[in-house]
């Protein structure tokens, strides 16, 4: 296991979200699944708090265990987890992703053309905090593409990929990674964990290990890689193969 405590120096702007004048949309199994509008009339999955909502919208998500795969694809939305499920729209700092695990689950769940999903497939702008990500599977992982995306707190665990980036793959797109876990991943031929590709990404404080790939780059494959930016003393690479 190698520790890494670098940075190379960059102009990183990414185009986050304006949340100021979007609604929240709430997330418990305990809802009735009616509007989200509350708690109680909260949508039972997280994949529809998100489809339900329209740029700069929040949706809150009640730590639980969700089998259910995200696609943001329609709107630039900020995607929460670890409430506790009684908080009012003036105590969005109350939650904490650490005694109310919020996890998403993608085992079994299949595309039309027979195939697992992945836990998160982002097309649209968007802030997600607060999650773990488990057994998803597609032919590139989750993918996040041609978008900016800020990831915090979030863990990618024992996902799988047919071909690239077991975790996921960003092609095009500005990412930025803060207290993320990516281990335990595996893609059949390039970047077990992360593969990365004409992209900026930065990554504070987070841990790559023990994921597999069979041709290269157990940890992360970089191909055509823009600019990556890696900063934190508690931050741990194992395994590292990058090639740009």
């Amino acid at each position: 296991m190698r520790h890494y405590s670098y940075l190379f120096v960059t102009a990183l702007s990414l185009c986050w979200i304006d949340s100021g004048e979007g609604k929240i949309i709430r997330v418990a199994q305990s809802g009735d699944g009616t509007d989200g509008m509350t708690w109680e009339t909260a949508f039972k999955k997280v994949s529809d708090g998100v489809n339900t909502a329209v740029d700069g919208d929040e949706v809150w998500v009640r730590g639980d265990h969700y089998h259910d795969h995200v696609r943001i694809v329609t709107a630039s939305v900020t995607l929460l987890g670890g409430f506790a499920g009684v908080e009012t729209d003036l105590e969005r700092v109350t939650r904490d992703w650490m005694t109310n695990p919020t996890v998403i689950d993608a085992k079994g769940i299949l595309n039309p053309e027979g195939k697992t999903y992945s836990a998160l497939f982002v097309r649209k702008n968007a802030i997600v905090d607060g999650f773990r990500y488990t057994t998803g599977g597609e032919s590139n992982g989750g993918s996040v593409i041609g978008v900016a995306l800020e990831l915090s707190n979030c863990s990618f665990e024992e996902n799988s990929s047919a071909v690239s980036g077991g975790a996921f793959l960003i092609r095009d797109a500005t990412a930025s990674l803060t207290n993320c876990i990516i281990q335990k991943n595996r893609a059949a031929s390039l970047g077990g964990g992360l593969f990365i590709e004409r992209s900026t990404v930065t990554m504070e404080n987070c841990v790559i290990e023990d994921n597999r790939a069979v041709q290269l780059a157990g940890g992360f494959k970089a191909g055509r890689l823009y600019e990556f930016v890696y900063r934190g003393k508690s931050g741990v690479v194992s395994g590292l193969g990058l090639a740009a």
